[in-house]
Formats: structure tokens, C-alpha cells, sequence
């Protein structure tokens, strides 16, 4: 059996290579955003990056509430499930408020929090 050249066999083998790097990326890309969001102070970006809006962590406009944040290196199974981690620790006001937030290709879906968060507001608000 000899081999043929199709464009349609290239097509589908560039549209798999490309799902497949949208999927490795873009996690690690969003976990990226949110944590420079927080340590920047930027809550209302990060604020839109987060898909559950039930809690809270900082105010927009509260000077005193800090956020260290990085992004964790994913490991292969998160890798596979299309998920990055994000670890933060709150200075200021926001003290206490440390934990990890998961990042998936659509937002931010799950903040894990050793402290309760807030009651939702509509923005990363401390009220």
C-alpha cells in the first residue's frame, strides 16, 4: 500500500496539534494572569478570571490588603486534566487569607481557602 498526500489528513493532524497545545497552555497562562493580578492589586481583574463568584478575597480599592502569588508548576496528571494550580498568602489585611486556586481553560474555577472568604459582592471586595 503506498502512501497519499491528503490535505485533509494535514488538516486534522494541525487541528489535533493545535487542541492539544490550546490544552497545555492556556491553564498555565490563566493561573499566570491571576496570580500577577493579585500581587499587582489589580482585584478586578482577577476578580474576572474567577468563574465562581460565591467569595471573595480583597477589596479593589483597599491599599492595606496584599497578595503573594505564583503560579505552581503542573504535575502530569494535572497536565492531563487540563488544570494549573495557584498558591497565594495574604499580607495586610488580607492576612490569613492563604490558599490555592485552580486554573482551568475557562477561568478560575475552585479557590481553596484556609480562611473563609467573604460573602460575594460582585468584585473581590472585603466587606
Amino acid at each position: 500500500m503506498k502512501f497519499r498526500f491528503s490535505l485533509r489528513a494535514l488538516l486534522v493532524l494541525v487541528a489535533v496539534v493545535a487542541a492539544l497545545g490550546y490544552w497545555r497552555h492556556r491553564p498555565s497562562q490563566i493561573a499566570r494572569s491571576f496570580a500577577d493580578a493579585l500581587a499587582a492589586g489589580d482585584y478586578r481583574y482577577a476578580n474576572a478570571l474567577v468563574m465562581n463568584k460565591d467569595g471573595v478575597l480583597a477589596a479593589d480599592g483597599e491599599v492595606e490588603a496584599e497578595f503573594w502569588a505564583r503560579r505552581l508548576p503542573q504535575t502530569a496528571s494535572e497536565w492531563l486534566a487540563g488544570r494549573c494550580r495557584v498558591e497565594f498568602i495574604g499580607k495586610g489585611t488580607a492576612f490569613g487569607r492563604d490558599g490555592t486556586a485552580i486554573a482551568t481553560a475557562r477561568g478560575i474555577s475552585e479557590i481553596d481557602s484556609a480562611r473563609p472568604l467573604f460573602p460575594s459582592t460582585g468584585s473581590l471586595q472585603n466587606r
